[in-house]
């Protein structure tokens, strides 16, 4: 089997660079993604590793749909599982998201490691933290005016928290978004991790697209713009995470996303 290649990290694009021109700078982010295809996924033999990949991850997002739906963990823990009463809601929600996470998360970076490629390839490389930080403050303020106005909506508030319990103590809370982030993590790791790497060597930018295509379906039940709004999240976080080789900004972003929709929807429920 040939040596698994990885294309160089992209020369960093300033942040100040992204908010002042965000159209010109996503383009050009695009057609320099482009052009680092590598010349030996376009021209060599069909990869096996690629084809196992992606059909792994086709059935990983098979068993969460028909084994680990929500509504499936939930009844198994609050009715079989063995769980003291006060914590049997939040054993049953955060069993959901920590089931995501082995799937979505752990699976995909033991089959990625089975095959030869490190983990810093499905973007876990150190991040840079106050790069990072920075992106990923930037992005939550543009969403921000977007969640508050969303929080207010019935669709929202019947819907988050996910945990119905989570305003009833400070334990729920924080015991539930330590789960969440969990999930969240799974998320990152699968869709601007796994795939993209599998994907970005052949396809280019077009790999961007593609996984967008899963991430928004995963959002179908949800409120209308929530949907709506995992496409431009699809395509914005994917291409942060090609040109960062990293998915610690798109994982930044839905923790803060999260935990203040959360908190909004707590406390305009009061």
């Amino acid at each position: 089997m040939d040596t698994v290649h990885h294309a160089a990290p992209a020369p960093p694009i300033r942040l100040a660079t992204w908010i002042r021109h965000p159209v010109t700078t996503v383009l050009s982010a695009w057609r320099a993604i482009h052009d680092s295809r590598e010349p030996a996924a376009l021209r060599g033999p069909v990869d096996a590793r690629v084809i196992g990949g992606l059909l792994l991850a086709t059935v990983v997002l098979a068993v969460n749909s028909v084994m680990f739906g929500r509504e499936n963990v939930r009844r198994f823990f609050m009715h079989v599982a063995i769980v003291p009463f006060p914590f049997k809601e939040l054993a049953a929600d955060g069993g959901w998201a920590f089931a995501r996470f082995v799937t979505l998360g752990v699976v995909p970076m033991v089959y990625a490691r089975a095959i030869g490629l490190p983990l810093r390839a499905l973007g876990l490389q150190s991040p840079d933290t106050r790069a990072e930080a920075r992106t990923a403050g930037a992005l939550f303020a543009g969403l921000a005016p977007f969640l508050l106005i969303a929080a207010t909506t019935p669709q929202f508030q019947q819907k988050y928290p996910l945990y119905a319990l989570a305003g009833r103590s400070a334990l729920d809370f924080v015991g539930w978004e330590i789960l969440y982030a969990l999930q969240f993590f799974g998320i990152e790791l699968f869709y601007r991790g796994f795939l993209l790497e599998l994907l970005r060597p052949a396809c280019g930018v077009y790999a961007i697209f593609v996984a967008t295509i899963p991430y928004c379906m995963v959002h179908f039940g949800k409120p209308p713009l929530e949907v709506f709004a995992s496409i431009a999240a699809g395509l914005i976080l994917g291409t942060l995470a090609i040109r960062r080789r990293s998915v610690f900004p798109g994982l930044a972003l839905h923790l803060l996303a999260a935990i203040g929709m959360d908190t909004l929807a707590i406390l305009l429920k009061r």
